[in-house]
């Protein structure tokens, strides 16, 4: 394999990561802003937790919870099934 090659790839993985890490981050951030909007207290612990997830499926499980909840543990909580 030519060395220009292997770079072009290692160039396009090291991008998706940095995309797939600027996502996860901005979907922290919309939880955590739309949470304060709502006026729900989080601590610091579970700041902590949802601005260090870098599971997208749960992210977007808490953004839906945060919408209509009126606390974090009702935000953060876990699915019997899941």
């Amino acid at each position: 394999m030519k060395a220009s090659m292997f770079r072009g790839r290692t160039a396009m993985a090291a991008l998706r990561e940095a995309r797939w890490e600027a996502e996860v981050g901005a979907r922290a951030e919309d939880v955590l802003r739309l949470l304060d909007k709502r006026g729900v207290e989080v601590n610091e612990a579970q700041y902590e937790l949802i601005s260090t997830c870098q599971q997208l499926h749960l992210l977007d499980r808490w953004f839906d919870r945060a919408i209509t909840a009126e606390r974090i543990e009702d935000v953060l909580a876990e699915d019997p099934g899941a």
